[in-house]
């Protein structure tokens, strides 16, 4: 089988703009890849193929090689791989980014299970918005999200 030598588009790094965060190419100030070299009309299909092959290149990549914490299960992953599958986003988030989102004053948030990662953060983006979370194999979370909230494409805030 022959292998590719003209890719239609290049990877900035392994890890993307925002350590393995993938945004809209619109609002992005670095998006992960160029879609320079599309054809005409074809950017936005190239973003959501390109979102989709992240995401199952990040399922995957916990399926082997060392691993920090306990990893998913495969019920997990399929799982995540459905929500994929019908357009969700996926994210990585490091445990200081969910206690920043999820805290409320006088009331700090420490993530110790993916249910209540999850119930944090669906108390401030709501339940249609966090479809699952689960922890990965490095300690950090992985968040299925829809991919708009309130109409706008959806990212956490740095």
């Amino acid at each position: 089988m022959a292998t590719p030598t003209n890719r239609p588009y290049t990877t900035v790094t392994s890890k993307g703009p925002w350590s393995g965060w993938k945004t809209s190419p619109k609002t992005s100030p670095k998006p992960r890849t160029t879609t320079s070299k599309c054809a005409p009309g074809y950017q936005n299909v190239f973003w959501n193929l390109d979102q989709k092959a992240w995401a199952y290149k990040t399922l995957a990549n916990q399926t082997y090689g060392a691993a920090k914490v306990k990893r998913p299960t495969p019920t997990t992953l399929t799982t995540f791989a459905n929500w994929v599958n019908k357009g969700a986003i996926l994210h990585c988030a490091t445990k200081t980014q969910i206690t920043k989102w999820a805290s409320r004053p006088n009331k700090p948030f420490k993530p110790t299970s993916a249910t209540a990662v999850k119930n944090a953060l669906c108390n401030k983006w709501g339940k249609t918005m966090i479809k699952a979370v689960c922890s990965d194999k490095n300690g950090k979370w992985l968040i299925a999200t829809a991919p708009t909230w309130k109409g706008k494409p959806f990212s956490f805030p740095r």
